[in-house]
């Protein structure tokens, strides 16, 4: 079946996923340091952002960007 987000390569990342790569991540930086940015190129529905947030990653250091205009930023 057609499906507008899979023809623009859009794949949900399975939570486990992103909680293995949010813990590998933290353990490699210091997410309350000012110089410290973190960008989602393929935002999606915000996984990613979501989990660093919950991490407590301050907002100030996550970027998220998104081919689907449609999506709101997280």
């Amino acid at each position: 079946m057609f499906s507008p987000q899979r023809s623009m390569g859009q794949y949900s990342t399975p939570p486990e996923t992103v909680d293995y790569m949010v813990d590998r991540l933290l353990k490699h930086l210091d997410p309350h340091s000012k110089r410290t940015k973190i960008l989602d190129p393929a935002t999606g529905d915000g996984i990613f952002i979501r989990s660093l947030l919950e991490a407590g990653v301050p907002p100030s250091s996550l970027y998220g960007l998104d081919i689907d205009p449609e999506i709101p930023p997280p």
